[in-house]
C-alpha cells in the first residue's frame, strides 16, 4: 500500500497548484509556452510515479497501464473542470491535452525503466 502514497501525494500537489488564483497578467509576462510546460511537467511526474507504483506493486501489465492512463485522463479532465469554478482560472482543453501527453510520456518513460 505504501507504493501508492507518492501517486496520491503528487495528485494533491497538482490540485493545490491548479487551485491557486493566478494574478491578472501573470501568463502574459511569462515566456511563451511556460503554462503548457508546467502542465506537461506536473502530469509527466504523475505518470512516472504511477508507473513506478505499478511496478513496485508488481502489477505492471498492459491492462494496468491502460486503466491507470484512463484514470489520469479523467483526473486531468476533472482538474481542468474544477478550474472553471475558481476566480481567475479557466478550464482549457489544450491544458487538458498537454496534461494527457505529459502523463503518457511519464508512464512510458517510467514503464520502460521498470522493465529494464
Amino acid at each position: 500500500m505504501k507504493v501508492w502514497w507518492p501517486v496520491g501525494a503528487w495528485a494533491l500537489v497538482i490540485l493545490a497548484v491548479t487551485t491557486f488564483q493566478v494574478p491578472p497578467g501573470t501568463w502574459s509576462s511569462a515566456p511563451a509556452g511556460a503554462d503548457k510546460a508546467g502542465h506537461f511537467l506536473l502530469y509527466a511526474v504523475l505518470g512516472w510515479r504511477l508507473a513506478s507504483a505499478l511496478s513496485q506493486a508488481e502489477v505492471l501489465s498492459r491492462r494496468s497501464v491502460l486503466v491507470s492512463a484512463a484514470g489520469v485522463v479523467l483526473f486531468a479532465a476533472l482538474d481542468e473542470a474544477h478550474q472553471g469554478w475558481l476566480p481567475g482560472r479557466d478550464p482549457d482543453p489544450m491544458d487538458w491535452a498537454t496534461d494527457v501527453v505529459g502523463a503518457g510520456v511519464g508512464l512510458l518513460v517510467s514503464g520502460m525503466r521498470c522493465r529494464s
